[in-house]
This record gives structure tokens, sequence and C-alpha cells, in this order.
């Protein structure tokens, strides 16, 4: 949102996630002023020209999808842009000789440095193609198919595909005030702490540092189990249980 000054015609802006906010202000800060945005269309100023796009669609994020889409329209031409976890983007876009593992390997340093990191790709759509979208859209949501929100995901990633590489952000999730203190007196009453998160896990043990959840001194032990669509959750179950045993075997 984009909040508008009548007295100083200063703008500020608010935002669903810190994310958000701190891509906004630092396109700004690069000569990419946010001026207006609404259900329908965005304004910006680029180095002082004047642009406007309107938005066509959104594909909304959630924690299966990780990602979230948009698809927008300028001079009669139309364009789908995404962002997403890393995990999930890789596989959707078609990359450059050697690109793939340059990224990656910057994601995975920004991620041992606590950062949240997001990787951003976009690809051109033809009018046809966003009719054919949008009548597919429009059918499913004034449907009555007890899945409608599965197939409409579905359709937005298909959508979601052959994409080019634009970049990817690193941001530092600030903790709030006194939170490290917090924990570390919670758990000096012995009292177990849970922490979940949806971020890579280098990015969370270092987050977790930070919160001191993982203290000095601390054994840190890491269950994880690389699954794919093939593997069976019975299996990973098993594998996880068959750790969490071997590991209380040791602590006892």
């Amino acid at each position: 949102m984009v909040d508008h000054d009548p007295k100083t015609n200063e703008i500020s802006y608010q935002a669903s996630s810190p994310d958000e906010l701190a891509l906004v202000n630092a396109s700004k800060d690069v000569g990419i002023e946010l001026k207006e945005r609404t259900k329908d269309f965005v304004e910006i100023v680029e180095n002082g020209i004047k642009k406007e796009y309107k938005i066509l669609a959104e594909f909304p994020f959630n924690s299966d999808r990780k990602r979230m889409s948009v698809i927008i329209e300028n001079d009669n031409k139309f364009f789908l842009y995404c962002k997403g976890a890393d995990s999930i983007m890789t596989k959707r876009i078609k990359w450059k000789m050697n690109q793939e593992q340059t990224v990656f390997d910057h994601l995975e340093k920004f991620a041992i440095e606590g950062l949240r990191t997001l990787v951003m790709a976009k690809r051109e759509m033809t009018a046809s193609e966003y009719t054919k979208f949008e009548e597919k859209q429009a059918y499913l949501e004034t449907s009555n198919f007890r899945n409608k929100d599965e197939r409409l995901f579905d359709l937005y990633s298909e959508y979601e595909r052959d994409l080019i590489y634009v970049g990817a952000s690193a941001i530092e999730d600030k903790l709030q005030k006194n939170v490290p203190q917090t924990i570390a007196k919670l758990m000096s009453a012995n009292i177990r702490l849970w922490v979940l998160t949806g971020d890579k896990q280098e990015t969370a043990i270092e987050i977790a540092k930070s919160c001191l959840l993982i203290q000095e001194g601390m054994d840190v032990k890491i269950l994880t189990q690389a699954i794919d669509s093939s593997v069976d959750p019975s299996e990973v179950i098993d594998v996880l249980t068959s750790k969490i045993d071997t590991y209380k075997d040791e602590f006892n």
C-alpha cells in the first residue's frame, strides 16, 4: 500500500511482509520509485520516467507453493513475474550455461550469513496465451469443484515455467527487541522451545544462533532427508525416526 502525506506529499509504504517493504525501499534508493498500487495497476517512476503497468492476475503465495506470481500488461505486451524460494524456483527457470551454479553459490553464502533469500524470474506471454489462461481461470473460479483451489494452483503452476532468471535478493530478518534475552531466560528455566520456519536449513541455523536458541557449547543434531515426488512419505518417516532413536541412545 502506498500512503501519500497531503501536507508534505511524501510517500510511505505499508507491506504484508518486511521482505516486500525492504525490496520496495531498496528499489527507490536506486531510482525506481513506487508511486501508486491498486488492485488494477501499479505506477512507478524509473529514473524520472513515469510508467504504468496493468495488473491482470495474481497467483497467491502459500506454504506449499512457496512462490507468488503476477501477470502484467504494458504497451500490449504481457509478462508473468514470479518470486519464490530457491528450492522451488530452480526447476522453473531456463538457466544459461553455468548460471545456476553461480547463483546458488551466492544464495548459499547469504543463507549462511542468516539472510532470507528470494529468487525472481519472468517470462513473456502472448496475448492469445493470456486469453486462454483468463478463460481457464474464470471457469475454475466459478465452478463448484470440491478441489477448486487445487485445480487453480495446478493452473498457476502450468504457467510458472520456462522462466528467465531476473535476480535474487538477500534480506536480513531482524529480531524484535529482547528476543535473544527472553529465549535464553526461558531455556534457563528448563522450558523447551520449538521454532517453526520455512527458511533454508542454513538460514534457520544462523537465526537460531542469533536469537540464542542455539547457544555456545550446545551439541547440534541435524535431522534432514532429501525427498522428491517419487519417495514414499512413510519411508522418510522411518529414516528420520531411526535417526532420532540413534540420537536418543547417544544422550542416554
